[in-house]
């Protein structure tokens, strides 16, 4: 995580300061657990790793910086850009894949907490 992005979690935590929160939920990888990280402690609770949170599988492309994608193909690269909902990444996922997944762990989550104000915290994709 960056410095803007530690502020930007420190803020969020001053914000939601004394929220009656039941749970906070993340993706698993690393940035998107830094960043609930303060969130969970100015809550006193901990921070559940899920599954479903977790950021585009990237496939064959995860890694690679813009100009290393576009290497590879541009074609798919550019459509990225202008068409997102039309690609899927070479052994990875399409938008309507993630979707999918992402919906099912909201459902999943708020059959687990009805009534209850929970925080999930993910990725820019998700």
């Amino acid at each position: 995580m960056d410095e803007m992005g530690r502020r930007q979690a420190e803020a969020a935590a001053l914000r939601l300061k004394g929220e009656q929160v039941a749970a906070i939920y993340s993706s698993p990888l690393k940035r998107a657990l830094q960043t609930a990280e303060p969130i969970a402690k100015q809550l006193k609770l901990s921070v559940q790793p899920w599954e479903g949170l977790i950021d585009i599988d990237f496939g064959s492309w995860q890694g690679l910086s813009s100009e290393e994608a576009t290497g590879q193909d541009s074609q798919l690269f550019q459509m990225w850009l202008e068409r997102p909902h039309l690609v899927r990444f070479p052994k990875g996922e399409s938008l309507e894949i993630v979707r999918q997944r992402v919906l099912a762990a909201v459902d999943e989550l708020a059959a687990k907490h009805v009534d209850q104000t929970v925080i999930l915290v993910s990725h820019t994709v998700v």
